[in-house]
């Protein structure tokens, strides 16, 4: 795999247009999304209030190449989880990582927190900084 992989919060912040998103739409066009994170960002659209119909409809254009998490991503999530301990990092955080590690590919995300930590794959964000995430 050699383009980026999508985190949930950068296809929240396309489909609720929140600031950068211009700058993030057209990497979506050649990123991978794992089927964690798309389920994390229907997730949230549901918890906030959006219609389960309308959440998809909202996110399955942004999320064009749709990645099966497999058993390797799995075991590779104890290892993310080793990195960051008892830091605060979602199963999502941490199913995102796994596959771009897997894959070793950059990860395309808002959540600034990730860049603490030495994850062994790049990070890149989508959102102007100081803009908090998720």
């Amino acid at each position: 795999m050699s383009s980026v992989v999508i985190d949930a919060s950068v296809l929240l912040q396309v489909a609720r247009l929140e600031p950068g998103y211009e700058k993030v739409l057209p990497r979506l066009y050649h990123g991978k999304v794992s089927a964690v994170n798309l389920a994390e960002a229907l997730n949230v659209l549901v918890r906030d209030g959006v219609p389960p119909a309308a959440a998809e409809a909202a996110i399955r254009p942004l999320a064009r190449h749709i990645m099966p998490f497999t058993p390797e991503h799995a075991f590779e999530v104890a290892a993310v989880r080793a990195v960051v301990g008892k830091g605060d990092f979602s199963l999502g955080d941490a199913a995102c990582i796994a596959v771009a590690r897997v894959g070793k590919a950059p990860v395309l995300t808002n959540d600034r927190a990730w860049a603490g930590y030495d994850f062994g794959v790049s990070l890149e964000f989508g959102r102007p900084h100081g803009k908090g995430h998720k």
